[in-house]
């Protein structure tokens, strides 16, 4: 007996129960309908391999005895499910009166990670008993799957510090049923603060349940925000396999220090300068442009002293008989003493090895007190010829930055031959060794057999006065949190020596004005 039957009978049964009597049952319109039938209600796809698909089918009919309509198939389930049947909505005539009419409904599925894949598709249809039939799905992987963890990792907040480290071992895990074979490992931080420091050596193979190990670092070494990105690139299904860290950083500190410009900026200026013949006609271009070199000076600070040195032994030369051997704004006519000591005297032992001379002339006894405390030493060589001395480049720059106390004070400029000839007809040499101390010495390179001096000897004033303003902080900083105003406008013409933890200025600020810096210190985690 099915169930349209069971409800005719019911129907008699309660017409039999009425006071009139039994009804006649042709006045009761039962009518027919639609029963919907799905087998099997459970797909089972089993273990899949990797980048394997798996196709399984569910068949509807219509065991009712009226057209049955199905609205929709719907999939809810997770990745790796596909219905591949394109008419989804269709109709079924009675099974009973069409054995043809069946819908067979194909289901793949393709492992998308090595989790245990469910899901259903639900077949919703006129049914009015059943209108929605559920059709269970479940599958697996037997793929490589990578794991990372911790992901995501946060380091939390550290203060900016020097040596400020924090390390985080992450783990790489294959959790699949096949090896992994992991063929790169990548990390990317913007900020810089979190970086890779090990990594196992590539290619790397994994068996199933077997672990690896990359180690990141968080340096907190300045302020902001980090976002670090772990990228594995292997035969996981997925391709690349990523995992996050995060870090912030902030100061234990923020401080302020207020300097005042001198009025008058000092500067001292030796000029070791060949004696050797070849150079009479050099050297009068240097005269006749010595104006033009102190005004440029003038323009920004009297506080400046010259010493001339082209004799044996080093004594600058200046015949004022002012006291001093250097040349100074108060040295009486000191244009025409600076020219007379220019040419002073006479080819030496030392003439062609200027890097000698100008040792001799820092050392020497009788230029005592010449080198000031806070003032820029600016050493000119000036020759047409090579370098002969035993000295090197470096050795020559090095020695100068000791005798003066610091690096950032020193600069090494020269007025020497042109590349790769310097004069055909005294020497093939070019100026070996000047070229490279100038470099060294973060000066100007001008050439001694150019015509027009004017531009030449503006542009060594100007090498002069660069960088002459120097304060140290009172606390560690960080350049990349340092703001430095000028009267109390932005500055920009300056850098951060970290040997002094100082503030330099290359653009010098004007006489007298306010200094103020403000900054991060940095702690140290040492």
């Amino acid at each position: 007996m099915n169930r349209f039957t069971v409800a005719l009978f019911g129907a008699a049964m309660l017409a039999g129960c009425q006071d009139n009597g039994l009804s006649e049952l042709e006045n009761i319109n039962l009518g027919a309908a639609p029963v919907i039938e799905v087998r099997p209600l459970a797909l089972d796809f089993g273990t899949v391999e990797d980048n394997g698909q798996e196709i399984r089918q569910f068949v509807v009919t219509n065991i009712g005895d009226a057209t049955l309509h199905v609205d929709s198939i719907d999939l809810v389930a997770d990745a790796g499910f596909t219905i591949l049947t394109e008419e989804l909505n269709f109709t079924l005539e009675p099974i009973d009166e069409y054995p043809d009419a069946v819908k067979v409904v194909d289901v793949a599925f393709t492992p998308v990670n090595d989790d245990v894949a469910t899901g259903q598709a639900l077949v919703n249809s006129d049914d009015e008993v059943n209108s929605q039939v559920s059709v269970s799905l479940t599958g697996s992987s037997s793929a490589p799957w990578l794991t990372i963890s911790p992901d995501p990792h946060d380091f939390g907040t550290q203060y900016v510090g020097i040596e400020c480290l924090e390390s985080q071992v992450i783990t790489l895990t294959n959790e699949g049923l096949e090896d992994l074979v992991i063929s790169g490992i990548a990390h990317n931080d913007a900020s810089g603060l979190i970086s890779m420091t090990q990594s196992p050596t590539l290619p790397l193979t994994l068996a199933p349940g077997q672990a690896s190990t990359v180690t990141v670092e968080f340096d907190a070494f300045q302020s902001g925000n980090a976002e670090g990105t772990l990228e594995v690139t292997s035969n996981d299904p997925r391709g690349i396999v990523s995992a996050m860290q995060y870090a912030d950083t902030q100061y234990a500190l923020t401080t302020t220090d207020t300097f005042t410009q001198p009025t008058e900026v000092p500067v001292d200026i030796l000029f070791a300068i060949d004696q050797s013949c070849s150079m009479d006609d050099r050297l009068a271009n240097l005269q006749a442009n010595f104006d033009t070199f102190i005004n440029t000076i003038s323009g920004v600070t009297n506080d400046w002293r010259i010493g001339v040195s082209t004799l044996a032994g080093g004594c600058f030369n200046n015949n004022s008989g002012s006291g001093s051997l250097w040349i100074d704004q108060n040295t009486p006519n000191y244009a025409g003493v600076f020219n007379w000591a220019v040419v002073e005297g006479y080819e030496t032992t030392n003439s062609e090895k200027l890097f000698t001379q100008a040792i001799d002339s820092l050392t020497a006894g009788c230029n005592a007190g010449f080198m000031r405390n806070g003032a820029l030493l600016h050493v000119v060589l000036v020759s047409d010829e090579a370098e002969q001395g035993t000295i090197s480049p470096s050795s020559f720059v090095s020695q100068v930055e000791t005798l003066k106390g610091t690096s950032s004070l020193v600069k090494v400029s020269g007025i020497v031959c042109p590349e790769p000839r310097c004069n055909t007809i005294y020497t093939p040499d070019t100026a070996v060794g000047y070229a490279e101390a100038i470099t060294l010495g973060g000066g100007v390179r001008l050439n001694i057999m150019s015509n027009s001096w004017g531009q030449q000897v503006e542009d060594l004033a100007s090498a002069s006065l660069t960088g002459i303003g120097r304060y140290e902080l009172t606390q560690t900083a960080d350049p990349n949190a340092t703001e430095v105003l000028v009267n109390g406008q932005t500055w920009t013409g300056w850098y951060y020596d970290s040997n002094t933890n100082s503030i330099v200025f290359t653009d010098t600020p004007p006489a007298g004005a306010t200094i103020t810096v403000n900054y991060g210190v940095a702690i140290n985690c040492n």
